[in-house]
């Protein structure tokens, strides 16, 4: 008779502290809150996008995103992945260019805006 928990024990004894979900798991999210607090640069940002750095490159030299400088790196925020995001769903997916997804995030903008300034007259109009 085999003993599966022989083999499992087997196998986690072979299975170094870099291959635990778990540590990696630690690893992934102790990497993101830390380019969160730093920035991303141009490369993670595309990576986690599915562009190329040039891509983002040619963004920006449209507007449509963004970076901040730190130290002669440009830097990325996480609502510029959810920017990217957006405008290339709009770009591959509905065939917009990219003068008509900066007019779409622009109309975008403006409703957030406005739904939060109603949010704030509702709130105001309820504690009177």
């Amino acid at each position: 008779m085999s003993d599966s928990s022989g083999i499992r024990d087997k196998a986690s004894a072979n299975m170094s502290w870099q291959d635990d979900p778990v540590a990696t798991g630690l690893r992934d999210r102790s990497r993101r809150a830390r380019q969160a607090s730093e920035g991303l640069t141009i490369a993670v940002l595309a990576a986690r996008c599915g562009v190329a750095p040039a891509t983002i490159r040619r963004y920006e030299q449209f507007g449509l995103v963004s970076s901040r400088g730190e130290g002669g790196t440009l830097r990325y925020t996480e609502g510029d992945v959810e920017r990217v995001l957006r405008i290339r769903r709009l770009t591959t997916e509905l065939g917009v260019n990219l003068a008509g997804a900066e007019v779409v995030l622009h109309m975008r903008e403006q409703i957030l805006l406005l739904r939060r300034e109603l949010e704030a007259l509702r709130r105001e109009r309820e504690y009177r």
